[in-house]
């Protein structure tokens, strides 16, 4: 059995792309028509099933995590603590960088929101128009079959004892 090395191996994969090539695509024309064809058939399927299996996979995967932290919120927290304690350099710079943005903002509204706080500690709260108990509920109107229903019980409950 020959043995080729990676040299004689990029030769021959060079000659065969220009053979190809000089016969205008014939030989590698039947492979790539097939591997269309395979791909036109195959594709949307194995396309909507491996996304529908992603999104209920993520779905799973929140619910687990959901009834996880619910069951056990000391283990929840515990792993909140340790990614934080872990990760802090990176929360720091994150939180650093979060400032940066914000501040600018916040020195431009502090004036304002200065300003509410002492018209409310001065002033009190100002009523905004909304009643604070909202209104009844209508009363449910029992339909002609109900009524009929509830009297149809009674006779039949006053007739059998």
């Amino acid at each position: 059995m020959a043995r080729f090395t990676k040299k004689d191996l990029a030769v021959i994969a060079g000659l065969a792309g220009a053979a190809d090539f000089l016969a205008e695509g014939r030989f590698s024309a039947p492979v790539a028509r097939a591997l269309k064809a395979a791909i036109r058939r195959g594709g949307p399927t194995a396309a909507r099933f491996t996304g529908a299996s992603a999104v209920r996979l993520a779905g799973t995967t929140a619910q687990v995590g959901k009834t996880i932290a619910m069951r056990h919120p000391v283990l929840t927290a515990g792993a909140v603590v340790y990614y934080t304690y872990k990760n802090r350099e990176e929360l720091g710079d994150l939180i650093e960088e979060g400032y940066e943005i914000i501040q600018p903002k916040a020195q431009q509204f502090g004036g304002i929101v200065q300003e509410g706080v002492q018209t409310l500690m001065t002033e009190g709260p100002k009523p905004i128009g909304v009643p604070f108990f909202p209104p009844k509920a209508k009363k449910k109107v029992r339909s002609k079959f109900n009524k009929a229903v509830s009297k149809g019980m009674s006779v039949v409950k006053n007739g059998t004892s």
